[in-house]
């Protein structure tokens, strides 16, 4: 949607394709914060470019009020309020249709090109008078920002001309990055605002992969300033003579072994990789504010780092199976298919987003940076073979393939590389209907003799192999027997479990819905969480406080612990080390507003509060977590209903101040609607289970309680079960029927599910007090 403001800068009409207003097609909203001819050393050239375009048709009145100087105004994908001012208006005629296309700047682009400022200098500048002094005359405010240039001195001159050239300049200068945006109350501006900021964007750790969530990418190589030979040029001496490198770049030359003083400075590793050892590439580079021959020097052999090599510039279409990347956002760029493999993790330095055509949208990659593999002569059948690596079932409807969630090639001796043996039945993945004994792997050694002592005991081993680079000069091949097969589990599969005790002498503070429940195995008790009403008003009215109740297998309360005002005991995680039961929790302390991740031992009778006191504090990720045993794997997840994000962590790097993302996907790759509610997510790597649903959830509403079950490698949905309370031993008595809990244990080698539902009160006499109980459910897992 896109609003038309009038002079007053109220809106005067809307553009939406609803079909009630006046409808706009072959919209485009370019943002660029960075030239795209990016550089490995992650270093970019700043600027700031934003401009929308669109088309509308004749026969409305919102028609007749796009003209030059009106300003347009729409939420950007980052649900930022962006205005733009038309500065070109062209009419059409397509067939026998008329209409009127649009040309714009961002609006406060537009006001700085039209604005004059004077020259001025600081010979001891910062970013924070320079930048204050550009925006003086622009009408937009400045937010508060920290200096970009704190703790040095350094000259520096505005130039006459256009504030907007003067900000270009000074952009670059101060390696930072501008977004500008409108305030909005009761539908009209009420402010403008320009930020400035290090860096745009988050390091998400999203990945789009071909095939995938990837619908093309080019990669285009240009030898445009591509140089390993420099000529390094500054500016002008007192006596009018420029300065040059050579009185302080004292070189020894390797074939007469004398030093030599000389003008350019040269990249022979460079030359001899990109150049085939030829010739070398001369250029001549200047910087005239340098006149100091060590600065210059210094500054050449930075600079050489971005002309050492051809230049690549990424364009990636996006297909949108997930939320759109931002402007800034660090992101993964894979192709496995292209030659050479491209593999690039890079910031998003442009954006072109639609709101029409949503499949138009594309992304252009910046400061990236690129994999340089290390390929062992005796790797190069790897790749080949890895990619038929299983051997076609015996019915030729399955097509089988191999893929490695770190590429195929080694950067280090050491990475490790995981294969996946994927099963599809025509274009449906089908791999989890058969249990892992059905995935064998046959090694061969390099001189084409079968490694029996390997094979054998990788006999019904799985679909997942994990090879070290010391594996790299054999051979595998995975077979795949497909005679038996497993059905997906269904509703009536799940089996009652325990129904968590609620006993007539309780307090109605201990009668809530369960909000997450684990099994400890060892111990074979259950460790369930429910809100609690037992403090004073005030307490509650800051934030919520929650129990954790240890019962038998049975469901029989043993004992608990408290924890003020630390939520409402969402998602936890329970470890067993050595004998002593942790807990893991994300909670904010309300007073700080800080999220944080925690452990803490399960104590009978104890009470934890957002002090921390007794706590081991690790990080700020997340704000619901899950632990992975088994696995030693954390899961994170963020927000609601389709836009919930979900983050996997190894154990190892999450229990430090700054984990490492594995895996990212969010709730609508997997087709999760805004209607919908999460409830719950545990897992059992590589493998989410997630519940959805909202207490009184049905068919009709679209929130009626759902379990998926997520490969997190991929975000991809593998099964998904809608409960409808009549099959089996999940049953609800009436509409209260609220999925709360989802996680997995093993025991005695058996993998188990289990789901939780609250109900409605049994008795009628229990009415008046808290109308909850609540049941578990438990499903044998063998394939997945």
């Amino acid at each position: 949607m896109y609003y038309i403001l009038n002079s007053n800068e109220k809106i005067a009409g809307v553009l939406n394709n609803d079909g009630k207003s006046c409808p706009f097609y072959d919209d485009h909203h370019e943002n660029s914060i960075a030239e795209s001819s990016s550089r490995d050393d992650g270093k970019l050239a700043k600027i700031w470019s934003e401009t929308l375009s669109f088309s509308v048709p004749y026969g409305y009145d919102e028609t007749d009020l796009l003209e030059r100087g009106t300003q347009i105004l729409f939420r950007d994908s980052n649900d930022l309020y962006k205005l733009f001012t038309i500065y070109e208006v062209t009419d059409e005629i397509n067939g026998e249709t008329h209409r009127k296309s649009i040309e714009a700047f961002n609006s406060c682009i537009w006001k700085m090109s039209h604005t004059q400022i004077d020259s001025k200098k600081w010979k001891s500048a910062n970013s924070i008078n320079i930048f204050s002094y550009i925006f003086e005359r622009s009408g937009w405010t400045l937010d508060g920002f920290n200096d970009f240039f704190a703790g040095a001195v350094k000259s520096y001159e505005v130039a006459e001309g256009t504030s907007q050239a003067a900000l270009d300049e000074a952009l670059k200068e101060f390696d930072v990055e501008v977004v500008a945006y409108a305030v909005i109350n009761d539908g009209n501006i009420i402010a403008k605002h320009v930020q400035l900021v290090e860096r745009l964007g988050e390091e998400t750790g999203e990945r789009f992969e071909y095939r995938h969530n990837l619908k093309g990418a080019s990669r285009k190589e240009s030898e445009t300033d591509f140089y390993t030979k420099l000529y390094v040029k500054g500016g002008n001496h007192n006596n009018g003579v420029q300065a040059t490198i050579t009185a302080v770049n004292k070189v020894k030359n390797k074939r007469t072994g004398v030093y030599e003083y000389l003008p350019y400075i040269v990249d022979d590793v460079a030359n001899d990789e990109y150049n085939t050892g030829k010739d070398y590439l001369e250029g001549t580079i200047v910087n005239s504010s340098i006149a100091n021959e060590s600065g210059l020097l210094a500054w050449g052999k930075e600079q050489m780092k971005y002309y050492n090599h051809p230049k690549f510039e990424y364009t990636v279409d996006v297909a949108l199976l997930a939320e759109r990347p931002q402007i800034g956002d660090k992101v993964v760029v894979v192709d496995f298919e292209m030659s050479p493999t491209m593999t690039v993790t890079a910031r998003v330095v442009s954006t072109n987003y639609s709101l029409a055509d949503e499949t138009s949208d594309t992304v252009v990659l910046g400061e990236f940076t690129t994999l340089r593999v290390i390929t062992p002569s005796l790797i190069w059948q790897l790749q080949a073979d890895a990619n038929q690596a299983l051997q076609d079932a015996s019915d030729k409807r399955f097509r089988v393939s191999v893929m490695s969630t770190e590429g195929f090639d080694f950067a280090s001796k050491t990475e490790t590389k995981t294969l996946i043996a994927q099963v599809y039945e025509g274009n449906k993945l089908v791999t989890p209907k058969y249990p892992q004994s059905s995935f064998s792997w046959i090694k061969t050694l390099k001189d084409g003799t079968v490694d029996e002592d390997w094979t054998e005991k990788h006999e019904d081993f799985g679909n997942m192999l994990v090879l070290t680079f010391e594996d790299s000069d054999c051979t595998y091949e995975c077979v795949f027997d497909n005679a038996i097969s497993n059905a997906y589990f269904l509703e009536s599969d799940f089996k009652f479990f325990a129904k968590l005790e609620s006993t007539d002498d309780m307090d109605r503070q201990f009668r809530n819905v369960a909000q997450s429940a684990n099994v400890e195995p060892i111990t074979k008790n259950i460790y369930w969480s429910q809100v609690y009403r037992g403090y004073p008003k005030e307490i509650k009215d800051v934030a919520e406080s929650f129990t954790i109740t240890r019962t038998d297998m049975t469901g029989k309360i043993l004992d608990r612990i408290f924890c003020k005002q630390m939520g409402h005991g969402s998602h936890f995680g329970v470890d067993n080390i050595d004998g002593k039961i942790i807990i893991y929790y994300t909670f904010k302390n309300v007073i700080t507003d800080i999220r944080s991740f925690v452990s803490f031992p399960y104590v009978p009778g104890k009470t934890y509060d957002m002090s921390g006191a007794g706590m081991t504090k690790y990080n700020t990720q997340g704000i619901r977590v899950s632990y992975d045993k088994k696995n030693s794997y954390f899961l994170t997840s963020s927000k609601t209903k389709d836009k919930t994000t979900f983050k996997v962590f190894k154990k190892s790097t999450f229990l430090t101040s700054n984990p490492k993302t594995v895996h990212t996907f969010v709730a609508s790759g997997f087709g999760i609607k805004d209607t919908q509610n999460f409830q719950s997510a545990g897992l059992d790597y590589p493998y989410m289970y997630t519940i959805w649903g909202a207490n009184g959830g049905t068919i009709a509403t679209n929130d009626n309680p759902k379990l998926y079950v997520i490969d997190v490698r991929t975000g991809e949905k593998l099964h998904e079960i809608a409960f409808l309370f009549n099959q089996g031993d999940i049953q609800a008595e009436d509409e209260m029927h609220e999925p709360e809990t989802a996680s997995v244990y093993y025991e005695n080698g058996v993998k188990y599910l289990i789901i939780g539902f609250a109900f409605s009160s049994e008795a009628e006499s229990e009415t008046s007090r808290q109308p909850f109980y609540n049941k578990l459910y438990r499903l044998k897992i063998d394939n997945f």
